[in-house]
């Protein structure tokens, strides 16, 4: 029984005339529509019925009675969470980890399918040179250059050794933060990718972040100042929870539009820095950009909205672009 009905048949039984209440939304009635009492917003609007008693709504109530009685036990709910688990991968959710399943790749072969040449990248996060080969192989002569940064002593001397041999390929022993300075560090192992200015804690993984060294730190509007940079075609972003901390540093530059494509993660490592989503959405909204999650498939899904559905700390990959700008265009 819908909830219209139930409540109606409720009033009956309290000796109220149902005729003085809305048939479709059970406020109280002043109009008429096919000769069944409405309100005046019903009145007003009758294409609202077709909303209220949808086949779909329908479906969906009793799909969820059913499903609430078959899925309340042990094994009901490992399939449930299965099945989100998959589902969430399929939306891009938790599917932002390794560099050649992240969606980076779908970017790409999106810049390289159009009529851009002369790319200049900058990656944010360079690890071992993971993205920066891979830009290489895959944008080819259409890459004009790369900057890489990679802050920590020893995975910058792994990079160094991995980066090819080319011209435009620019390696810096830095970070890009918020300010120029120094800070700290903090990492598991040496090389490691999971290496933060923040001391995270992993504890519930066994990991502990006991090691550390002192870094420098630029922000991206200096370093774009003394190198001649006025032009940017995709920024990635990767350094562990401090993403905001880098786009802050290249105001600048986002005000004067001269970045095109921003990719940065969004996962575990934000818990640590007490960073949410809303604070990116918030950002790149001040900056008239606008957010697409990247999915396993390559489709860019816009977030036309602000959720908080989509706080989601497994490891997500997105796109920000000018709300004025086709992608890749």
């Amino acid at each position: 029984m819908s909830k219209v009905r139930l409540l109606l048949k409720r009033k009956r039984r309290a000796g109220v005339n149902a005729g003085q209440y809305c048939t479709f939304c059970t406020a109280l009635s002043s109009q008429q529509i096919d000769a069944a009492p409405s309100c005046q917003a019903c009145y007003n609007f009758p294409a609202q019925r077709a909303t209220l008693f949808s086949p779909t709504d329908i479906t969906m109530s009793l799909l969820r009675r059913t499903l609430k009685y078959t899925t309340g036990n042990r094994l009901g709910q490992r399939l449930l969470q299965k099945q989100m688990r998959l589902c969430r991968w399929l939306m891009g959710i938790g599917a932002g980890a390794p560099v050649g399943t992240s969606g980076e790749v779908e970017i790409m072969q999106m810049l390289a399918r159009s009529n851009r040449r002369d790319l200049v990248i900058v990656d944010a996060g360079a690890n071992t040179g993971q993205f920066l080969n891979m830009s290489v192989d895959r944008l080819g002569d259409r890459l004009s250059e790369i900057h890489s940064f990679e802050p920590a002593a020893e995975t910058f001397e792994a990079l160094a050794n991995n980066a090819p041999q080319r011209s435009g390929v620019v390696l810096n022993n830095l970070a890009l933060g918020s300010a120029a300075g120094q800070t700290e560090l903090f990492y598991d192992r040496e090389r490691s990718g999971l290496a933060s200015m923040t001391r995270r804690d992993l504890s519930c993984f066994g990991t502990a972040f006991d090691k550390s060294e002192t870094i420098q730190v630029t922000t991206l509007d200096q370093y774009a100042a003394e190198n001649a940079i006025t032009q940017i075609d995709w920024l990635k972003i990767d350094v562990e929870g401090h993403e905001l901390d880098v786009l802050r540093g290249a105001e600048d530059l986002l005000q004067a539009g001269a970045i095109d494509h921003v990719t940065f993660e969004f996962g575990g490592c934000h818990i640590d820095t007490r960073t949410f989503f809303r604070d990116f959405y918030q950002f790149f909204s001040a900056h008239g950009m606008r957010i697409l999650r990247i999915t396993p498939s390559g489709f860019l899904s816009p977030i036309k909205q602000y959720r908080e559905s989509e706080e989601n700390f497994d490891t997500s990959n997105f796109l920000a672009v000018s709300k004025d700008r086709s992608l890749a265009a």
